[in-house]
């Protein structure tokens, strides 16, 4: 298990309820911003994404039984607060179940203490786009810090 941070950005909706994207809506975009406390974890985690889709293709009379299986995997994962294994599911169905790509961009920032950070997505993305979902899983990340510090009195109440 990584020490990480995960935020589904796109589609953003999905985040808080820990629902697989790939379930809700299979062909369209999602992304998913991740947080590391230092490079090397990164690293680390992003070869166990490779090796995950380096497997072999499920059979196409398995595809809806493995989806419906690693969909819910990743919502039992994501509540577990395990983003590493959700996303090793979402690897598995985006490379061996629907046997398409995926995208994995390197941050040079991260979210403090998390120094390293990474993007994966269903579909390129250019610089600007980079920069908004990295500004996206921050907002999250910051309003979810407030909440929580909210609950134990330890922020400013509005």
């Amino acid at each position: 298990m990584f020490d990480m941070l995960c935020v589904l950005t796109t589609p953003i909706e999905l985040h808080a309820g820990g629902l697989a994207p790939f379930a809700v809506a299979p062909d369209g975009p999602a992304t998913f911003c991740c947080f590391f406390r230092d490079p090397e974890t990164r690293t680390a985690f992003l070869n166990d994404l490779r090796r995950i889709a380096g497997g072999a293709p499920v059979a196409p009379q398995d595809a809806d039984a493995r989806t419906t299986y690693l969909a819910d995997q990743y919502a039992s994962h994501w509540r577990r607060r395990a983003p590493d294994e959700a996303l090793a599911g979402v690897i598995e169905w985006r490379t061996r179940v629907s046997q398409r790509g995926y995208h994995t961009y390197t941050l040079r920032e991260g979210y403090p203490p998390y120094r390293a950070g990474c993007i994966i997505s269903f579909e390129p993305l250019g610089t600007s786009e980079l920069r908004a979902q990295l500004d996206r899983a921050c907002e999250v990340l910051s309003a979810e810090q407030a909440q929580v510090m909210d609950v134990f009195g330890w922020g400013l109440r509005r």
